[in-house]
Formats: structure tokens, C-alpha cells, sequence
């Protein structure tokens, strides 16, 4: 949604849509313990989590 409400073309959109990896309740379950352990609750409320790897793109006017 951030990309775009700061008016990110559809194209931008799409390709970090095609970044994403979609998946069931279940899978998306045990990918967050596996990447942030058994104390995934307390880490994803006060973001002890290791930041986003990628920037957010920039805006490109299109």
C-alpha cells in the first residue's frame, strides 16, 4: 500500500509483487519461526528482527 499511496507506477508495483512469496497461513507460520525463532511474537512487536534487505524503490514519475 505505501508504494502506492506515494504514487508508485503500476509497473513498480507489480515488480515488487512478483518479489513476494505467497503463501498459506500454515507455511507463512513456520517460515516466520524458522526466520525469527520461538520468541517470533515478542521480536515482531518490538522489531528485534534483522531490517527489510532491500530499500523501498524509488518513485519514478510513470
Amino acid at each position: 500500500m505505501r508504494l502506492v499511496r506515494n504514487g508508485h507506477s503500476l509497473a513498480v508495483v507489480a515488480t515488487e509483487m512478483g518479489k513476494c512469496d505467497v503463501r498459506c497461513r500454515n507455511c507463512h507460520a513456520i517460515v516466520t519461526y524458522d526466520r525469527l525463532g520461538p520468541n517470533w511474537r515478542s521480536a515482531a512487536m518490538t522489531h528485534d528482527h534483522a531490517p527489510r534487505s532491500e530499500p523501498e524503490p524509488e518513485a519514478t514519475g510513470d
